[in-house]
């Protein structure tokens, strides 16, 4: 099938007028400039081919306006690089001055195109080039239009603060809560959360639907983060921007291997989202029984650690507190080739030391190590490399050699002639990627 040529677009809503685009972006309606796209150097961008060859195959707002899922800064900002360009007052289009998520979408609407911008003679153009170009720019054009087009199949719109945030059926699609938002409730207005915030969870839900498969989003941040996670948990976008390390599937399997088949778990902790310094960890923490810590120490090696007590910090802010507790250590990627595997812990060892605010977990000798030790040392947390530190991604792990499971074949690092690290370090210290922590 062939896009239709720019002659066929219609004379209302998104056709082009005088080399203008009247075009809704994100529920923010733009007259676009985009008669400066077919000027050479930008006629073979994605987006002069999207606009001026496959305007037809688009979605369109309930006014029949061309509508694109984009965040509206980024189209506000190009139309200022256009407009500028126009007059001649610039010779390029640069994001050097510009921030997130400008650059986001500046690489999918100003990456070259695989097609020409003009409606090609027959076989003129390759099919294989055309596929390319709507892998690249599918994720715009209606899902009916054209076998790989993944932009859904309507706009919808909720009113926030007296103006307009629209998105896609498709990228709500994985965000139930937001998604009711839109569909169940979308003739009331939105008074509960800012513009600012709304827009900023909506936005993530296209990032997500825009990204490569696999692709790490970026959470958005702002001036008040609490309100933003707040608003991000109510609408059930937080789980996504700041996900588990595990896999549910894995986690239910370690669980399992804790003897809890029904466990309530409730995530307490996560360094992606609450930081990474001891003052964090405790505000959250203390107070709780039943803690299974899971770390990811790199892109192959995660650990896990099980302590069954309640933890309190010591009445004396500098000083240290020892539990007696079970406490259980696994590998959970990573080490051994069989997947999760127990470290069985002396009965001795298990522990967990933790510091005061304003103190330090010492080592048999009295010197000042860390933060929390938990195994009798073969964890500890906040442990840098000159002494105590108060970011808890700074890591000291090791188990015996002797204490690997012989039943297992370890793939692991070794650390010494006696000692094997768990996270794939080839020393003890190291800086870990992210930290969780659950009540369990």
């Amino acid at each position: 099938m062939e896009a239709p040529s720019p002659a066929s677009s219609k004379a209302t809503g998104g056709s082009m007028s005088g080399g203008v685009t009247q075009i809704n972006v994100g529920g923010y309606v733009i007259a676009f400039p985009s008669g400066v796209l077919l000027r050479e150097g930008l006629r073979r961008t994605c987006v002069a081919v999207l606009l001026h060859r496959f305007d037809e195959w688009m979605l369109n707002d309930a006014d029949g306006t061309i509508f694109i899922d984009a965040d509206p800064l980024y189209f506000i900002w190009l139309c200022e690089k256009l407009t500028r360009l126009m007059h001649g007052w610039v010779d390029e289009i640069k994001i050097f001055d510009a921030v997130q998520p400008i650059p986001f979408y500046h690489g999918i609407f100003f990456a070259e195109s695989p097609i020409a911008i003009d409606r090609p003679h027959r076989y003129s153009e390759s099919q294989s080039a055309f596929r390319s170009f709507i892998d690249k720019m599918g994720v715009f054009i209606k899902s009916s239009a054209v076998r790989g087009g993944r932009g859904g199949a309507e706009v919808l719109s909720v009113s926030v603060d007296g103006r307009t945030v629209a998105t896609t059926d498709a990228t709500l699609a994985d965000f139930d809560t937001l998604n009711d938002r839109f569909t169940k409730y979308g003739r009331t207005p939105v008074v509960d959360v800012s513009a600012h915030h709304f827009d900023s969870i909506v936005d993530f839900a296209r990032r997500c639907r825009l990204s490569p498969d696999g692709a790490v989003v970026p959470p958005p941040s702002c001036a008040d983060q609490d309100e933003l996670v707040r608003v991000s948990e109510m609408y059930g976008v937080l789980g996504a921007m700041y996900p588990n390390i595990l896999a549910n599937d894995v986690m239910q399997t370690l669980l399992e291997m804790l003897g809890k088949e029904e466990p309530k778990k409730l995530c307490l902790f996560k360094s992606s989202l609450h930081g990474s310094s001891y003052a964090s960890l405790v505000q959250r923490v203390v107070g709780r029984r039943g803690l299974l810590f899971v770390v990811k120490c790199n892109a192959t090696n995660t650990i896990a650690v099980f302590a069954d007590t309640k933890l309190h910090l010591p009445a004396d802010p500098t000083s240290q507190l020892l539990f007696d507790c079970p406490v259980s250590l696994f590998s959970v990627c990573g080490a051994f080739e069989e997947g999760i595997t127990k470290i069985d812990v002396p009965q001795d060892q298990q522990s967990v030391w933790v510091a005061g605010t304003k103190g330090a977990v010492t080592n048999e000798n009295g010197v000042p190590h860390g933060k929390v030790a938990i195994a009798g040392g073969r964890l500890w947390l906040g442990f840098g490399e000159h002494g105590p530190s108060d970011d808890l991604l700074n890591c000291h792990q090791w188990v015996w050699k002797e204490e690997l499971p012989a039943n297992r074949k370890f793939v692991g690092k070794t650390i010494t002639s006696n000692h094997a690290s768990l996270c794939g370090a080839e020393t003890c210290n190291f800086t870990v990627q992210r930290m969780e922590v659950f009540q369990v």
